[in-house]
């Protein structure tokens, strides 16, 4: 069995990455489902089970999305036509029908610092000599410790040769190695490049959100 929780989101032309965590939901960030004036924004397809973007697993619909209550889209301000995000970057999708796919389980504590965490998603990925980047058709992983992080319901990768996150990971899972098996422990969320190369990746923890997870798929 490889990955079969994975699953990516396509808005219009905008791929996202996403996590299986139940037959019928979806976890992903929740910077990929709200819109402006609290609209959200529900995905065209996804794609279940599957290693390759362009096929394979099961192809899913959503039925519905639900944001955490506190992820809004506002504009930035300061005379700026860009929107920001704030809130729990974390939002739920409930597909039209179950799926056959085993789900990854979310964690039930946040990782101890040094843990080897390995993140997953099709987020672009550098062209041959210099080129503008690629969308990958096949899944990439990196495997990073966490790091000391600045914010309570996060986890922190700093990598100095520049690996981690990148546009498009965005919602994919982090996942931890545990004694009852793999689990869920973030979200991707972003990520910055410095100029010395060095790449941080930020992702929110799972395991802070559990009542609401399993609250909003209750109903």
């Amino acid at each position: 069995m490889r990955q079969r929780w994975n699953t990516d989101t396509e808005r219009r032309t905008t791929f996202r990455t996403g996590t299986l965590i139940s037959p019928q939901w979806v976890l992903t960030a929740g910077h990929c489902a709200v819109g402006v004036n609290g609209t959200t924004e529900v995905p065209d397809k996804i794609r279940i089970g599957s290693l390759s973007m362009s096929g394979g697993g099961t192809l899913a619909h959503a039925a519905a999305v639900y944001p955490h209550p506190t992820a809004k889209l506002e504009p930035c301000g300061g005379g700026s036509a860009s929107y920001c995000f704030s809130g729990v970057d974390l939002a739920l999708i409930k597909l039209t029908a179950p799926v056959k796919q085993r789900p990854l389980v979310p964690a039930s504590h946040i990782p101890a610092l040094g843990t080897d965490v390995r993140l997953l998603g099709w987020g672009v990925i550098p062209g041959p000599n210099g080129e503008h980047p690629a969308v990958p058709d096949r899944l990439h992983e990196v495997t990073l410790p966490t790091s000391p992080a600045d914010k309570p319901d996060r986890l922190t990768f700093v990598d100095k040769v520049g690996r981690g996150n990148s546009p498009g990971d965005s919602g994919g899972p982090n996942v931890v190695v545990t004694p009852a098996g793999r689990r869920l422990a973030g979200v991707t969320s972003g990520g910055i490049v410095y100029p010395d190369g060095s790449h941080l990746s930020m992702s929110t923890d799972v395991s802070r959100y559990l009542p609401w997870l399993y609250q909003t798929q209750l109903g």
